[in-house]
């Protein structure tokens, strides 16, 4: 006894061309030898936080020339002082009794590093122009 095999029947022969061809572009795309070259993302320590504006929420707070404890001091702020935020690491660290990460400020002319348990972070100018005036109250 003779078994037949099915048949294929096609009745639109151009999606399966179509999808033959992309079938073996992708595949030749896939194989080969292509060298030594490799892409490779630039490492980057550091990131662009979301909020532009910091408020000094202790008394005084240091800016440090690295983001660490026991980095050279280059400046100071004072409670209630607003400074624009740079940078922000892309790690976390406690400090202070808080884990958050480290923002670079521009404080008058400085640019310094700062522990964010030590700052109040805000989108726009005018809600740390807010914060800031509870300082003066106080």
């Amino acid at each position: 006894m003779t078994r037949l095999l099915p048949t294929l029947s096609v009745r639109h022969p151009l999606p399966v061309l179509l999808g033959s061809l992309l079938l073996a572009a992708f595949v030749a795309g896939c194989g080969g030898d292509s060298g030594d070259e490799s892409l490779a993302a630039p490492e980057t320590p550091v990131i662009s936080g979301r909020a532009r504006w910091a408020v000094a929420e202790q008394t005084y707070v240091q800016l440090r020339a690295e983001p660490q404890i026991d980095a050279s001091i280059v400046g100071q702020m004072r409670g209630g002082d607003i400074a624009e935020i740079a940078e922000r690491t892309a790690f976390r660290e406690t400090q202070f009794g808080a884990r958050d990460h480290w923002y670079q400020l521009q404080f008058e002319g400085l640019e310094g590093w700062v522990h964010g348990a030590q700052i109040e972070r805000f989108e726009r100018i005018r809600q740390a122009e807010n914060a800031a005036e509870r300082w003066l109250d106080e």
